[in-house]
């Protein structure tokens, strides 16, 4: 030890124990995602919110930073199609770091066609 700092991480040699870690999963709260209903319930009422399109897009299934690391050239209108290469991701709230999907399955082609109408009226609007 120098200056006082550690050297090594003196924590990966712990482990929760195994009763501890089967009382977690018992107490904690069980997700449920929402139906069909609830869904077109919220999408009804984000329609004039500015985030429309990218609430849509995270309903069908991309990652907050596949979201805004999309352009686009990665949006095909005419096919109803987008490509997700990149991501984009802020450090230290100073820096933003754009980079490469972290794996190839994170380099997909979902359909657009859910948010079609929605990403040609942002692509029209003023700054698009």
């Amino acid at each position: 030890m120098t200056k006082r700092l550690v050297t090594m991480n003196v924590a990966s040699e712990l482990s929760t124990p195994r009763k501890a870690r089967k009382a977690d999963r018992k107490t904690k709260a069980q997700l449920v995602p929402w139906n069909v209903t609830e869904v077109h319930t919220f999408v009804g009422h984000v329609k004039s919110d500015r985030l429309y399109a990218p609430l849509l897009l995270s309903l069908m299934g991309l990652r907050p930073a596949e979201v805004v690391g999309l352009r686009w050239s990665d949006i095909d209108l005419t096919t109803a199609a987008l490509t997700v290469a990149n991501t984009r991701t802020m450090m230290g709230n100073k820096t933003v770091v754009e980079k490469d999907t972290k794996s190839m399955a994170g380099e997909r082609a979902p359909s657009a066609s859910p948010g079609k109408g929605s990403l040609e009226e942002v692509q029209g609007s003023p700054g698009g």
